[in-house]
């Protein structure tokens, strides 16, 4: 029986193969690469380096296992599990590497008892070389492996979920290869890190202010926050890396009270950088014009015993809050959500993004309408979420999965503040979701940022990483232009002095 399994290490929210195992009856043993120029055993079959090639592989290998899980059908596999030239430079990467068989395909997969390489049987190829009008496509031959024998390990653990091998696929770099996004005001660089081609990028200037939606709490619970010490601990990274990032790119970050009340995470990324809340760099937004009254106001939103109620009941959090400097909207958020919900729910993208049906099906949009107001007015004033709303949507017999509805109103609520204080987004991170107000998208993506910085001043990042909160202020700003641009005007470079990040 033929069997792979690849093993990644993560890193500055990204992910590198360092280690793969091989075995078939065609070869008659286990052959084991590792990645390196030397090999450090001697039992390893050879070794390889982290080639824009080796990184087609593993994609390939990733998105075989998840249509695997997925049940795709032959029809549909080339599509996907499968690399397209036309999607993704890394499948011509794979292709020339197939047709050239370097040296550490050969060690990875080895020979048959003839001598015929066993990536002719393990890969199928269309179109090989482009010889013919049309994109390239490179897959694996699940009638050579079946992707139940293909075992993916991330940090020593086997990952065995779509939502993790997605994030795999993310992390590697695959899903980042194309982020895009031009506006007025803004500087455009194209960044173009060794084996991955990116398109034009938006970079911010030095007066840029942003919300932070990604330690939300309910953005974490989406993206599988508090599932598993492991998890909890990448995503704990990362959001910290990020939000670090983002303090020295930015004029000044703001992030909703209520994330920072009810996430535990958000409270403690927060607290540990108040040097930069005390200059303003870090700022809070509500809904109400004192403290006191928007602790009253959540306070009564939610039932005696719950934990929300106790979080806005505690002496210790909201000392903390009034420490740092606050932005109100002077709108009550949960009205303002009311609004939102109701001047969407006519909307037939509104309604098949909830209900997942086609509107005219077992009701017409109006009703569907109604039934989503009426659901909504039941909460009546106490807060708006998914939990809340659960029971309403149940009695006027819509069936919406709680995830969706978090999702969506997760959307309606930064969406109301992005549109209150004009900020922009900065999120895309590998762990959680995106957040996608209609009619928006992220200019500034941490994605973007933190691949700039791996590829050109890796020991920049670490810095950055590792640095106490007064170090990090005393270095903000101190080199400009680590992101740089090239000039339409004689093709001179110019340097984009927005960026402060050393």
């Amino acid at each position: 029986m033929n069997r792979m399994s690849l093993k990644f290490l993560s890193n500055y929210s990204s992910a590198e193969l360092f280690e793969s195992e091989f075995s078939s009856p065609l070869v008659g043993r286990i052959l084991r690469c590792a990645r390196g120029r030397h090999a450090f055993t001697e039992c390893l079959e050879g070794t390889f380096l982290w080639t824009s090639a080796v990184q087609s592989m593993s994609a390939v290998a990733i998105k075989s296992k998840i249509a695997g899980l997925a049940r795709t059908t032959p029809q549909s596999w080339p599509q996907a599990a499968g690399l397209c030239s036309d999607s993704t430079s890394w499948a011509l990467s794979l292709d020339f590497a197939l047709s050239k068989k370097p040296r550490w395909l050969l060690d990875m997969f080895g020979v048959d008892q003839s001598g015929a390489p066993i990536i002719k049987r393990l890969f199928i190829r269309m179109n090989p070389e482009k010889k013919r009008p049309g994109p390239a496509w490179v897959s694996i031959n699940p009638a050579f492996l079946d992707p139940t024998n293909i075992a993916i390990f991330l940090d020593g653990v086997e990952v065995t979920t779509l939502s993790e091998l997605n994030t795999l696929l993310k992390l590697i770099g695959l899903e980042g290869e194309a982020v895009s996004g031009r506006e007025s005001g803004s500087r455009v660089v194209k960044l173009a890190p060794k084996g991955t081609v990116f398109s034009e990028v938006s970079i911010p200037t030095s007066k840029t202010e942003v919300l932070i939606p990604f330690i939300d709490h309910f953005v974490l619970e989406l993206g599988g926050y508090g599932t598993s010490p492991r998890r909890d601990a990448l995503v704990a990274r990362e959001c910290r890396l990020a939000f670090r990032i983002a303090l020295m790119a930015f004029g000044a970050v703001f992030v909703p009270a209520v994330s920072y009340v009810q996430s535990s995470l958000c409270r403690r990324i927060v607290d540990e950088h108040s040097t930069f809340a005390e200059m303003g760099a870090i700022r809070l937004v509500t809904d109400a014009p004192t403290w006191r009254e928007f602790f009253d106001i959540r306070r009564g939103e939610y039932s005696k015993h719950s934990r929300e109620r106790a979080l806005y009941s505690s002496l210790s959090v909201r000392s903390a809050a009034e420490e740092i400097p606050f932005k109100a909207t002077g709108i009550d958020t949960t009205q303002a959500l009311h609004d939102e919900w109701r001047s969407h729910t006519s909307s037939v993208a509104f309604q098949q993004r909830l209900l997942g049906r086609t509107s005219r099906e077992d009701r017409d949009v109006r009703a569907s309408a109604s039934a989503l107001q009426l659901a909504a007015e039941e909460t009546g004033k106490r807060a708006f979420n998914a939990k809340n709303l659960a029971l309403p949507i149940k009695r006027q017999r819509l069936v919406i999965k709680e995830r969706v509805l978090t999702t969506v109103i997760c959307d309606l609520f930064f969406g109301h503040y992005r549109s209150s204080f004009d900020l922009d987004f900065f999120d895309d991170l590998a762990y959680g979701i995106p957040v996608r107000p209609e009619g928006t998208y992220s200019r500034y993506t941490f994605t973007t940022l933190v691949q700039k910085l791996r590829s050109e001043a890796p020991e920049l990042l670490k810095q950055v990483e590792d640095a106490s909160a007064e170090d990090l202020w005393r270095i903000r700003g101190s080199v400009e232009g680590l992101l740089c641009l090239e000039s339409n005007h004689k093709k001179k470079k110019q340097c984009a002095p927005a960026v402060t990040v050393l």
